[in-house]
């Protein structure tokens, strides 16, 4: 009998992928704020990551089908 793959493939793409969704936030923020030292881009990357919200986050996992709003009801019941 000849091997048949089962199920859906995986798609490999960055618009699939939260971390890449965040980091388009991250970087977007970062040339706004135009850090040229090591320093002035620390203080800067402390401050963005603070303007992520856990919806937000959420919404990127859910974006990329990693989780559903019925898992994050069960975790949040006030978020969804």
């Amino acid at each position: 009998m000849p091997f048949r793959p089962v199920g859906c493939a995986h798609i490999l793409s960055p618009d699939l992928n939260p971390i890449e969704m965040a980091f388009a936030k991250l970087k977007a923020h970062l040339r706004r704020i135009g850090a040229r030292t090591i320093e002035e881009l620390w203080k800067a990357v402390g401050s963005i990551c603070d303007l992520y919200t856990p919806g937000e986050c959420w919404n990127y996992l859910r974006h990329a089908a990693y989780a559903s709003d019925q898992r994050l009801k069960a975790l949040e019941p006030g978020l969804a």
